[in-house]
């Protein structure tokens, strides 16, 4: 993958970050199953690309 891609998929994830508070209907997990997929994704990306910067991608995605 290249740097666009993951530039792509951060943007994506940081635009469906769900607040602590407000939990969409009819979605049960909220924050823990947006924790849960990023959490994958980062696994995937490490296995996939040894110079993977996993800080820099989750302040691309939002977090702090």
């Amino acid at each position: 993958m290249s740097k666009k891609d993951y530039e792509l998929i951060a943007k994506v994830i940081e635009y469906n970050m769900p607040s602590q508070i407000a939990k969409p209907k009819g979605c049960g997990g909220g924050l823990g199953v947006w924790v849960n997929i990023l959490n994958g994704l980062i696994e995937a990306f490490e296995q996939n690309n040894n110079k993977f910067d996993r800080e820099k991608f989750l302040k691309a995605c939002g977090v702090k």
